[in-house]
């Protein structure tokens, strides 16, 4: 929220690495219906 402050005070943490991976991995196996639905019910 404050991240200007963070770069003025030398607080920030700045990396020019992306993660590996990205959202949740554990539904991958779960069929396209059943993703779609989950929220739902």
């Amino acid at each position: 929220m404050f991240f200007l402050w963070d770069v003025i005070f030398g607080t920030a943490l700045i990396s020019r690495q992306y993660p590996k991976a990205y959202g949740v991995s554990h539904y991958e196996g779960d069929e396209w219906y059943a993703q779609l639905l989950w929220p739902i019910f």
